[in-house]
């Protein structure tokens, strides 16, 4: 039986860092037409399905992931990656001419820009016994899946939620802007969301920098067994149930080299630790000690 299931993307991600990357504020400045070379070139596995599966292995969990990969170059890539790092490929589903791939430039700060190309996933491909499999286990997580239709992704839950598991969802922006009306069934078979405040703001249709997260929006889904978390970057990260708001401030790295995959660090830690517990603070605060952690090498697992 596996301890976590992740049921998501796998990308192959592509890390450039140099001096000729050149940047003014927030944005690079690259020229149409030019050529840049760079200091520094890393490639690893990236995407929520395999960053969620890899953390929790990293975390001594039996993990596995569900995912679409390519029939392509990468295919041993990716497969040799997962099995080093213990995560089961069992539920793998192969498409010749699938591709999920990120390029990522990274300035000095570890803030960095993606240029992610990733062909759509149209059906989650799982067969029956692998279904008892999944249901089996003590976490399942559901990832950003906008290409999926909501029937195919509920008829799945419906499938994999019991009692005795946890089940916990990420939705992206592309399923956020419309609205919770739209994810409802979802939802309702959720007993974590996980969104990020710029998600959280599309679900709810308000803007991102004035949305107040220190009051409790738990109301605003209307779901009775869900918690409701909302990582908010280096403001921290809060929590909701039906009678409380949670907060957590951010733990601090010693020093900032890579952002990506944060995100995927705190969701896996935080779903490990309330697995064990029920304690929602508690595992808030192990989430941000892991994701910070992260922060200092580069690669988002």
């Amino acid at each position: 039986m596996y301890n976590l299931v992740s049921i998501g993307d796998i990308t192959i991600d592509l890390y450039f860092k140099g001096e000729e990357l050149t940047s003014k504020g927030d944005r690079f400045e690259l020229a149409a037409g030019g050529k840049y070379y760079t200091d520094f070139f890393y490639q690893c596995l990236g995407g929520s399905g395999a960053n969620i599966a890899i953390h929790g292995a990293l975390h001594g969990l039996q993990t596995a992931v569900v995912a679409k990969v390519g029939e392509h170059a990468f295919k041993n890539v990716i497969i040799q990656g997962l099995v080093k790092k213990t995560v089961s490929t069992e539920f793998l589903y192969f498409d010749r001419n699938h591709m999920s791939i990120s390029v990522i430039l990274l300035r000095k700060d570890g803030t960095r820009t993606v240029i992610k190309h990733s062909d759509p996933k149209k059906h989650i491909e799982i067969n029956p016994p692998s279904i008892d499999r999944i249901q089996r286990s003590q976490i399942v997580f559901m990832g950003n899946l906008p290409d999926i239709s909501i029937d195919e992704r509920t008829s799945l839950l419906d499938k994999i939620n019991t009692d005795a598991n946890i089940v916990a969802l990420n939705f992206g922006s592309k399923d956020c802007t419309k609205g919770i009306k739209y994810l409802r069934p979802l939802i309702d078979h959720a007993d974590i969301l996980f969104l990020n405040r710029y998600e959280f703001s599309e679900l709810v249709s308000e803007n991102p920098h004035k949305v107040n997260l220190k009051k409790n929006h738990w109301n605003r889904l209307k779901s009775k067994k869900l918690t409701l978390v909302v990582t908010d970057g280096a403001e921290g990260s809060y929590a909701y149930d039906q009678n409380t708001v949670f907060y957590q401030p951010p733990s601090k790295s010693a020093h900032i080299v890579d952002t990506t995959g944060a995100g995927d660090a705190f969701t896996s830690t935080f779903l490990i630790k309330y697995s064990e517990s029920r304690d929602v603070q508690r595992a808030m605060e192990s989430a941000s000690i892991y994701a910070a952690s992260i922060l200092s090498k580069i690669g988002a697992n």
